[in-house]
């Protein structure tokens, strides 16, 4: 993948399935996950590893307090 040995780790049945490409060289990371076929098919590639993210935190109304999702409101 992308000039990198990789190892294939395949789960499910032979023509259908998850493909997960893990980096033999250097840190095992993966490098490419895919699903060939289905509601769900696609393909994801992964890098820029050990990279800084930067983080905003949304404005408040942007927000959802997930443990009051499904909860009856209060009035």
């Amino acid at each position: 993948m992308n000039g990198r040995s990789t190892l294939r780790v395949h789960t499910g049945s032979p023509n259908a399935g998850t493909d997960l490409y893990i980096a033999t060289e250097g840190k095992p990371f993966p490098v490419k996950l895919t699903r060939p076929v289905g509601p769900t098919a696609g393909t994801a590639s992964f890098s820029d590893f050990d990279a800084p993210v930067t983080v905003t935190e949304p404005p408040a109304d942007q927000v959802v307090d997930l443990a009051a999702v499904g909860k009856p409101a209060t009035t």
